[in-house]
């Protein structure tokens, strides 16, 4: 699935694209959060939890259950 599909799919069903996402208190909407000005394909494919601070990021925000 394409980062466009999933920022089209998140508006239309948000549980079921972003999962993780979705259950984070730093999640904003879309594809966007307080850790990342875009949120990673890794995280947003499930590939990562984002339990760890990923080099890319600015900050040192991972996951938080909301």
């Amino acid at each position: 699935m394409s980062r466009e599909a999933i920022v089209e799919n998140e508006a239309k069903s948000p549980a079921s694209v972003l999962p993780v996402c979705n259950k984070c208190k730093h999640h904003i909407e879309g594809v966007k959060c307080a850790a990342f000005k875009v949120i990673p394909d890794k995280i947003l494919f499930g590939e990562d939890n984002h339990s760890a601070v990923l080099p890319e990021q600015s900050n040192l925000l991972v996951f938080e259950p909301k």
